[in-house]
């Protein structure tokens, strides 16, 4: 007998709850749509040889998966769609994608498959996603207006396709976290109200690129691999799953601080993450949740990207530990 409750609140509940505008909740709703018709491919990935890489190379000079572009291309089907969407912005895509809906106000900006290098393995991935606001432009959008708008962002989440489809957002109040009721075909609320706790014993960082970082993050980790007897004085573990959504959601979850820092190596200086569907979207939820989110030295909202694939070092999570960082850089 199944101890799960009979009803709970579903996403459109939660977003009237939230006080999410009409057109805000119907282009979530087809990011949902999407996201879910993502997950079946991901499943049937193994059965329809789209495993593995495909050859091609993206925008990022990354190879891509066969999957990558499957992803991209149901996203900008659904919102290609949507009358809310005046424009797109895709990890896959160089320029900025207009749709053309007359009166549309909303920019949607999306990475359509974080960890895809995950998929030959089982590893955990997902699609991470950020609305923002354009009513300020009266004209077609442009490049320029979206990253003008990178500040004005109304909502933000992600989709992880792992044990549970699960779904982390925020409509700019509370970030929550649904899961997905494959017999009702529905996300159902589980978690109403996510909270990083200010202080954690745990760091996400990719030491195999120890020799690349700056003095500041050098210092930094050192002082958490020393335990009781360094500078903080505690115990730290280390995770590193490979995929920016895995490793954010256990932070979000478990507290800790996910860096990837700029690296001093050539095409590294800017860290490796894109600002606007990456760094933008995951930062917000972060800080939302009571964490702090810095892009190199600047707070998430006060950095102004300079091209739609702009990249940038950054460090969220727990507010002390990302103070502590930002600290060890003097």
């Amino acid at each position: 007998m199944s101890n799960r409750p009979e009803t709970r609140p579903t996403l459109n509940d939660w977003l009237a709850g939230q006080g999410a505008t009409p057109a805000l909740a119907a282009t979530l709703g087809e990011i949902v749509s999407a996201c879910i018709g993502i997950c079946a491919l991901v499943q049937a990935a193994p059965f329809a040889a789209k495993t593995g890489a495909g050859g091609a190379t993206n925008i990022q000079g990354e190879i891509q998966q066969p999957l990558d572009v499957l992803a991209h291309d149901l996203m900008e089907l659904r919102l290609g769609a949507c009358p809310h969407v005046a424009a797109l912005v895709s990890e896959e895509v160089a320029d900025l994608m207009v749709t053309h809906a007359p009166g549309a106000n909303l920019a949607v900006c999306f990475d359509p498959l974080d960890g895809s290098s995950n998929i030959d393995t089982n590893g955990v991935i997902g699609t991470i996603f950020s609305i923002l606001d354009l009513s300020f432009n009266r004209h077609e959008p442009d490049s320029e207006t979206v990253l003008a708008a990178s500040g004005r962002q109304i909502g933000a989440g992600y989709v992880m396709y792992g044990p549970v489809l699960m779904l982390v957002l925020s409509v700019g109040r509370d970030v929550a976290r649904f899961a997905y009721d494959s017999v009702g075909g529905r996300f159902e609320l589980v978690d109403p109200k996510l909270t990083i706790e200010p202080e954690a014993a745990e760091f996400l960082i990719n030491v195999a690129h120890r020799r690349f970082w700056d003095g500041a993050t050098t210092r930094y980790i050192e002082g958490c691999i020393g335990g009781e007897d360094g500078p903080g004085e505690k115990s730290f573990n280390m995770r590193w799953a490979g995929s920016m959504v895995a490793d954010v959601h256990r932070v979000l979850l478990k507290g800790g601080i996910f860096i990837y820092p700029a690296l001093a190596r050539p095409g590294g200086e800017n860290g490796k993450l894109r600002f606007l569907y990456e760094v933008n979207p995951l930062g917000w939820l972060v800080e939302l949740a009571g964490g702090l989110a810095m892009c190199g030295k600047k707070r998430i909202g006060e950095f102004r990207p300079a091209s739609l694939h702009a990249r940038v070092p950054v460090a969220m999570g727990s507010a002390e530990e990302v103070r502590k960082l930002a600290g060890s850089g003097r």
